[in-house]
C-alpha cells in the first residue's frame, strides 16, 4: 500500500501523510470522518444560524440574533473553537482529497452566499412591517438552508455526487445531527 502525502499549506516539510492523520482519527476516536478528512462540527456554525432564523419566523423580534452571523471559514471555525480535536481537524481539512474539499468548499460559499441574500431579504421585509413576507422568507431560507446542510453532511460522509442531499442520511448521521441538537439545547 502506497502512503500518499500532501504538502500542508504554506509548503511546510514536516507534513503528514494522509495515512497518519487517518491513523490519528480513528485512534482519537475522532468525529473527523477518515476518508474524506472532514468534520461534522462545521455544520453547527450553520445550523445554530438555521434554528435562529426557524425562531425569528414566529417571534420577529428574535430576529436580532441574526445580525452578528456571518460566513466564517472551516480553518477560522475550529481556530476560533474550544474542541480539543480543532488542531486535527485544520490539519484534517488541509489535506483532505482535492475533489472532496472542491466540492465541500463549493457548497458552503453557495450556503454562505444564500444565508447571506436571504437574511439581508427578510430583514429587509421586517424593517418595512412586511409581517407575511417575512415570516415566508425566514421559513424558506430555513427550508432552502438544511438543504444544503444536508448536502455538506453528505460530502463530510463520503457520499459520492451522485447520492442527493434529497435522500435520507444514513443512520449515523441523523444520530449526529440529533446529538448536536441535544448539545445545543442542554438536553
Amino acid at each position: 500500500m502506497q502512503t500518499e502525502t500532501v504538502a500542508k499549506t504554506g509548503g511546510d516539510d514536516g507534513a503528514r501523510s494522509r495515512d497518519d492523520i487517518r491513523e490519528e482519527i480513528r485512534h482519537r476516536g475522532s468525529n473527523i470522518n477518515g476518508d474524506t478528512l472532514l468534520a461534522t462540527d462545521y455544520l453547527n456554525h450553520f445550523n445554530e444560524i438555521v434554528m435562529m432564523i426557524e425562531m425569528a419566523a414566529d417571534m420577529p423580534e428574535s430576529f436580532e440574533f441574526t445580525e452578528d452571523w456571518h460566513p466564517m471559514a472551516y480553518g477560522d471555525h475550529f481556530a476560533q473553537s474550544n474542541l480539543g480535536d480543532k488542531d486535527l481537524a485544520i490539519e484534517a481539512y488541509e489535506q483532505s482529497p482535492e475533489d472532496v474539499r472542491t466540492r465541500f468548499d463549493g457548497t458552503t460559499r453557495e450556503l454562505e452566499d444564500h444565508l447571506v441574500d436571504g437574511l439581508r431579504k427578510a430583514g429587509a421585509a421586517l424593517h418595512d412591517a412586511r409581517h407575511g413576507a417575512f415570516h415566508t422568507s425566514c421559513r424558506d431560507l430555513a427550508a432552502d438552508a438544511r438543504t444544503y446542510i444536508d448536502e455538506l453532511s453528505a460530502i463530510i460522509h463520503g457520499h459520492h455526487e451522485g447520492i442527493s442531499s434529497k435522500q435520507a442520511l444514513d443512520a449515523e448521521s441523523l444520530e449526529e445531527t440529533q446529538a448536536t441538537i441535544d448539545c445545543l439545547f442542554g438536553t
